[in-house]
């Protein structure tokens, strides 16, 4: 295709440029799109807006996620996919340096000695090469500020062995001898949904969702939440309540989607008990 170039033509275009930028930003159109093998649904390529970039900066800049500028991450996973968007967020919008190897491995550890990176994300199957490499090559757990596990679940003996802890333990306060914590990772949300963060870590678990994420929690095909409904109320909800029930649950945290519609409707009469403010609003149904 005419609209692609390769890597080497890509480098050349420098000889072209004059030094003068004029940013752009238009918070819907698509900056990047990214392949997914569809762990949540059907493959397909993800399109991430310039919004969508903005939020991820913000809310690793934001979120007490302890990157600081100047810090060092070691990148070894695939970049063309989530992660590789996030690390150049880390680079651009944090400060971080970003240590490329440029080839696929599961062995970690020796990077560690070379480089002393401060960040590394990585999949259970580098942690499990981490702790052969300990128990077998008398390489000491290299401790950072984020040893980050996503993509699937940690294997149970390699987080025992790797964070000294049991089934069933959950952080009080921040332990710094908690090695590696878990994390979701979501194409859609620019790499990554939630991260154990200090203070959060529960062994199993994978955090808690980033600033601008939101995550809902339903069981897919049932009527769970219609059961829940009606314990609540302890009879059959009616139209109204069910409806007003059903915003709530869909509008979780996500007050600006609904706002353009709530602006219809009247904020004083004899039917409006508390106007909108901090607390809200009531009206009287009747």
């Amino acid at each position: 295709s005419d609209k692609n170039i390769s890597w080497k033509e890509f480098l050349s275009l420098k000889k072209e440029f004059n030094g003068n930028i004029k940013p752009f930003y238009d918070k819907n159109l698509v900056a990047a799109i990214i392949g997914t093998s569809g762990t949540t649904g059907t493959p397909k390529g993800v399109c991430l807006s310039d919004k969508n970039l903005t939020s991820m900066a913000l809310q690793h800049i934001l979120g007490d996620l302890n990157y600081k500028e100047g810090d060092k991450i070691l990148d070894v996973l695939i970049t063309s996919i989530g992660y590789g968007l996030s690390v150049a967020i880390y680079s651009s919008c944090c400060g971080v340096e970003s240590i490329l190897i440029p080839k696929i491995t599961s062995s970690i550890l020796p990077y560690f000695e070379k480089y002393h990176p401060d960040h590394f994300v990585g999949g259970p199957i580098h942690y499990k090469s981490i702790r052969n490499e300990v128990e077998n090559n008398n390489y000491k757990l290299p401790y950072g500020k984020n040893m980050v596990s996503g993509g699937a679940s940690l294997n149970k003996n390699d987080e025992r062995f790797l964070n000294k802890v049991n089934e069933g333990y959950v952080e009080n306060g921040y332990n710094d001898k908690i090695f590696v914590r878990q994390g979701l990772g979501a194409t859609e949300c620019g790499g990554a949904l939630s991260y154990a963060k200090y203070g959060t870590y529960k062994f199993g678990g994978v955090g808690i969702p980033l600033p601008f994420n939101t995550v809902s929690i339903f069981t897919p095909g049932t009527d769970d939440e219609l059961k829940y409904i009606k314990e609540v109320l302890g009879r059959e909800p009616n139209e109204l309540e069910l409806g007003m029930m059903d915003v709530m649950f869909s509008e979780h945290c996500s007050y600006k989607s609904s706002r353009p519609i709530l602006k219809n409707f009247p904020t004083d009469g004899p039917d409006v008990i508390l106007g909108p403010g901090d607390d809200a609003g009531i009206v009287s149904l009747t």
